[in-house]
């Protein structure tokens, strides 16, 4: 059994035992600017709540569209953006007191050239929460080099799984590498690259595999 279909089994038996899903990070790397075939997968895996938050700090728009594709419109789920809403309520969501669909934004709606400037840094209160949220079963989709408040994060990360998703092999001294070797953790068990490791291809066989 390869990695992809062991996890995509993790995530069909956690919703039938109404566990909670693994939590999911779509980092800054994926910015698209158009709905793809796996921004429609993750649609359709959210709206049959196997996936609950979605944490990401990608700044485009596709996945509220692929939402609404799938029939999904405010209030049915919620986005909550950094700076647009009470830290509190931010905080509630990424520490799970809050349950529904929701789509967390670290950084707003803003072009992918255009830097995160240091006033648009997370404030001590949601850098806390983040380290909650990663330091659960977490799947983490796409490269996270340039990820400054999530490698801070996953820094205490303990015990529990870390599944990596992107196109191509990380390097030793990646963060999330370290991150499993800390925890003695076998690479090859959580690591997700090559075809299976493209944003599109990642989210189709997790939900073709949902329907085996």
């Amino acid at each position: 059994m390869d990695v992809l279909t062991r996890l995509a089994g993790v995530i069909r038996t956690r919703k039938e035992e109404h566990s909670w899903p693994y939590h999911l990070f779509l980092t800054r790397a994926l910015f698209q600017h158009s709905i793809g075939e796996g921004h429609r997968a993750l649609a359709r895996l959210m709206r049959e709540r196997y996936f609950l938050t979605v944490l990401t700090s990608n700044t485009d728009t596709a996945l509220e569209f692929a939402l609404e594709e799938q029939g999904l419109y405010p209030p049915q789920y919620e986005i909550l953006t950094v700076g647009q809403l009470s830290n509190e309520r931010v905080a509630a969501t990424l520490e799970g007191q809050e349950s529904g669909i929701r789509i967390v934004k670290l950084y707003g709606n803003r072009s992918q050239t255009e830097p995160i400037s240091s006033l648009t840094k997370l404030p001590p209160d949601i850098k806390a929460s983040l380290q909650y949220y990663f330091n659960q079963n977490i799947i983490i989709v796409g490269c996270m080099d340039q990820e400054e408040d999530g490698i801070y994060a996953l820094q205490s990360h303990r015990g529990r799984s870390i599944y990596y998703v992107l196109p191509n092999d990380p390097p030793l001294d990646d963060v999330v590498v370290k991150s499993l070797h800390k925890q003695d953790k076998q690479l090859n068990d959580f690591l997700i690259t090559g075809a299976q490791g493209e944003f599109n291809t990642f989210f189709l066989l997790v939900r073709n595999e949902d329907q085996v």
